[in-house]
């Protein structure tokens, strides 16, 4: 970061630093490439870029990747792939059906794992001592999932959100 902003002549102190850090953090390093090449290019003002020029900067090359990555074509499955299992309803009925394999070509592919690409992910820690005391119960606790600013699927399903706010926003301002 330090030689994109001195191509603009700019110098900052620690704490200029450490605002820079705090707003570009969550920022996908490929889309601050991206975003760095292009200010180099654009950017008008001898100073160099404010971090809301850069995040901006950086959201439409985010838009532009997203945009650019084709959508996975669904596979079927063929009628005799997978393990035959018979399951016993609770009404005692049976039922056979074909369980198909992990990592099955026709089964959806995820970008991550740890959050099955929701974003979030939900864990259990004991709760604080200081307020239950020695004896303190599990406390479900959910935290953003590191792989949520790189994820594709996540940025996918955040500009068809942006774009349906759009329409409604649209629409309500019609009537």
């Amino acid at each position: 970061m330090s030689p994109f902003i001195e191509t603009f002549g700019a110098t900052l102190n620690a704490t200029q630093w450490n605002q820079y850090w705090e707003a570009l953090q969550d920022v996908n390093p490929g889309d601050l490439d991206d975003a760095m090449r292009e200010l180099r290019r654009t950017h008008r003002f001898h100073n160099a870029p404010f971090p809301c020029e850069i995040l901006a900067v950086a959201q439409i090359a985010r838009r532009q990747r997203v945009i650019s990555t084709p959508d996975e074509p669904l596979v079927g499955a063929e009628p005799h792939e997978g393990e035959l299992k018979t399951i016993t309803l609770r009404d005692g009925t049976t039922m056979n059906i074909r369980v198909l394999p992990d990592g099955h070509h026709s089964l959806p592919k995820r970008h991550c794992v740890r959050c099955d690409d929701s974003g979030f992910v939900s864990f259990q820690r004991q709760a604080p001592i200081w307020m239950y005391g020695p004896n303190a119960p599990l406390h479900e606790y959910t935290e953003r999932c590191h792989c949520t600013p790189t994820n594709p699927i996540i940025q996918k399903r955040r500009e068809q959100n942006a774009a349906h706010a759009i329409t409604i926003t649209k629409s309500r301002g019609k009537e």
